[in-house]
């Protein structure tokens, strides 16, 4: 039997065909946008663990739809209505339930990665000798390492659980096994939510309004995913109903339209914050001033994104204790020599440092 069409207080439609259709148009949307977002980071090589989680989930609440589907076809309008040849398709019901079971479990991997990532605001501490941020579990010691793997214990509980009702008949009913099931969708949603807040209060006091605000929309995200935990103790599959699934799209649209944005928005070109990085900078030259050789290649402070110099011979001044900290790597910098272009009679060197585009993303762990 399916399990959404066990539920008949909030149907759309009195046809329980056209209902079943319904309640797929959910699955059919995020799926063809989680299909065209995965490509075009699989394209631009910004595909990480959090893209594959939100893409499987999409992608297999998608093929579970054209399951549902198809045994809709091969049953007929009348049979499907009816609730006859139930058997003669029971291979794509129990394929789409599993579907969707573990479409679920990759929501909830994706909520357990993302509360443990660095916020997308702050930045990669390249230069610190510390690898921990603000979200890091490893800030609480032991304390963090019990509750980094107790919740991911929880988020596989959840999927096999999911397996378990929604593919064994005798616990297609409002028992303890499908109670236990939205309580801990629903203790986990809101533990996740407290996280986010929690990475807040321990970012670095400049970033907290930005963190803040961007951890907004992942909240609410967060608040429907719990919603259909406590829809689901309240009324028996309310997640398959039409309305669930309506619920559940949303949740994933504003997951993948957020990843999107906070992704490409992390490589646009950095804001100058310090007189430092509003160059070009005018520098005194002497005759005994050092070459600037390509060894000696500047990064940011602030950033770590190095910063590349491309040399004309010029001779220059000391501009090196100016310059923020050395690293090996770099992109470009042009030299481009004022007054009348000798490098022996030059009064002065205007340096233009751009930064290049590493793709850094501030956002990895």
């Amino acid at each position: 039997m399916a399990i959404g069409g066990m539920n008949g207080a909030l149907t759309l439609s009195d046809d329980a065909a056209i209902e079943s259709v319904l309640t797929d148009i959910p699955l059919f949307a995020i799926g063809v946008l989680s299909i065209a977002a995965f490509t075009i980071l699989l394209a631009l090589k910004r595909v990480d663990q959090l893209s594959v989680f939100i893409f499987i989930s999409s992608f297999l609440g998608f093929i579970a739809a054209i399951l549902d589907l198809g045994q809709l076809l091969i049953r007929g309008h009348s049979n499907a209505a009816n609730g006859l040849m139930l058997e003669d398709v029971s291979g794509f019901i129990n394929a789409r339930e599993a579907l969707l079971a573990l479409s679920i479990g990759a929501i909830f991997l994706f909520w357990w990665k993302f509360c443990g990532r660095r916020p997308f605001a702050v930045k990669d501490g390249r230069l610190s000798k510390s690898s921990m941020h603000c979200a890091s579990w490893q800030r609480w010691g032991y304390v963090g390492f019990l509750l980094k793997w107790s919740s991911l214990l929880v988020c596989i509980v959840i999927l096999i659980l999911q397996v378990i009702w929604r593919l064994a008949p005798m616990h297609h009913l409002y028992g303890s096994l499908y109670v236990a099931t939205a309580t801990l969708e629903t203790t986990i949603s809101i533990i996740f939510i407290l996280k986010l807040f929690l990475n807040v209060y321990l970012c670095p006091a400049g970033t907290q309004a930005r963190v803040f605000l961007d951890y907004v929309t992942p909240a609410l995200a967060l608040l429907i995913n719990a919603g259909l935990g406590v829809g689901n103790l309240v009324l028996f599959a309310f997640s398959e109903t039409a309305l669930g699934r309506f619920l559940r799209a949303i949740e994933v649209y504003a997951i993948v339209v957020y990843y999107l944005i906070m992704t490409f928005r992390s490589t646009q070109s950095h804001k100058p914050t310090s007189s430092i990085e509003k160059l070009p900078i005018a520098f005194e030259t002497h005759h005994s001033s050092p070459k600037l050789w390509p060894t000696q290649l500047p990064s940011t402070l602030e950033t770590g994104r190095p910063w590349f110099c491309a040399f004309k011979g010029v001779v220059m001044a000391d501009i090196w204790p100016i310059l923020p900290v050395t690293t090996p790597e770099a992109r470009e910098c042009r030299i481009i020599r004022q007054g009348d272009g000798n490098a022996s009679t030059a009064n002065k060197v205007r340096v233009q440092i751009v930064r290049c585009n590493d793709r850094i993303n501030p956002g990895e762990e």
